[in-house]
C-alpha cells in the first residue's frame, strides 16, 4: 500500500511539467472539514513491575487493551490541471485528537518495539499530520454541482506526547472515498500510521474555487 502512495505521487509530481508545456491553467479548490474516527484496531500496553510493599517482592507484570477513538479538523486543496480533468492533487494539513474508546486488563505482553499509541495509551494525544496524494474525480466537468471522488496520500503525522524526539513524526497513509454536492462532502478514510489504524467518516465544506494559468495567458 505504501510503494502504491509513492508510486501515484510521483505520477503527479509530473503532471504540473505537463500543464505548463500545455499552458493549460490550474482550479484550485480549498475545503474544510470535520472528521470522526471510529475506535481502532487494539493495544495491549505492558504495565511495569510494581513493589509490593507488604511482602518486599515485585508483583509480575500486567497489561491491558486500549483502543482509540478521534476527532479530526483539517484543511486541504484539491489542484486540477484543466487538461486532466480526471485527476486531482490533494495538499493538506489539520489536527486529530485521540481519546481512549475502551479500556480493560488482559495478559498480554507486547514486544519491546513500541509504537506511538502503545508508548501513549492510556492517555489522550494529538497529532498534527501533513498530506499530499492524488484522487481520481468523476465527472470531468460540472465538478461544482456534483462529484465522486476516490484516492490515496502519504501523510507525516507531528505527535503531540511523551515519545523520544527520533519518533516524534512518523509517516503513514490515507485511503479516501466520498461524493460532494454544492459545497457539501461527504466521505469515508481509513488512516494508519505507527500503530495506529482507523476507519472514520467526515463532512467537508468547499470553498469557492479559483483559477492560475501560466503567466503570458490573457485568461480567456
Amino acid at each position: 500500500m505504501k510503494a502504491a502512495v509513492v508510486l501515484l505521487i510521483v505520477l503527479a509530481v509530473g503532471i504540473p511539467a505537463r500543464s505548463q508545456t500545455n499552458d493549460s491553467f490550474w482550479t484550485f479548490q480549498p475545503r474544510l472539514a470535520i472528521g470522526k474516527l471510529l475506535p481502532g484496531s487494539p493495544l495491549d500496553v505492558e504495565q511495569p513491575l510494581w513493589l509490593v510493599p507488604t511482602v518486599d517482592m515485585f508483583a509480575p507484570p500486567s497489561a491491558f487493551s486500549v483502543r482509540y477513538e478521534g476527532t479530526a479538523l483539517d484543511l486541504s486543496v484539491r489542484a486540477f490541471p484543466a487538461d486532466l480533468g480526471w485527476i486531482a492533487l490533494t495538499l493538506g494539513g489539520g489536527l486529530t485528537w485521540f481519546y481512549r474508546s475502551d479500556h480493560r486488563q488482559n495478559t498480554i505482553l507486547m514486544s519491546a518495539d513500541k509504537g506511538v499509541g502503545e508508548q501513549l495509551a492510556p492517555g489522550d494525544f494529538i497529532t498534527f499530520p501533513l498530506s499530499a496524494g492524488v484522487q481520481l474525480v468523476y465527472p470531468e466537468t460540472g465538478r461544482n454541482d456534483f462529484m465522486v471522488f476516490a484516492g490515496l496520500q502519504g501523510t507525516a503525522n507531528f505527535i503531540s506526547g511523551d515519545v523520544p524526539m527520533d519518533q516524534q513524526v512518523k509517516g503513514g497513509f490515507g485511503v479516501t472515498a466520498g461524493f460532494a454536492v454544492k459545497v457539501f462532502e461527504v466521505g469515508l478514510r481509513y488512516e494508519a500510521f505507527s500503530d495506529m489504524r482507523n476507519l472514520g467518516a467526515y463532512l467537508g465544506f468547499r470553498l469557492n474555487p479559483f483559477e492560475m494559468r501560466p503567466a503570458g495567458e490573457d485568461g480567456e
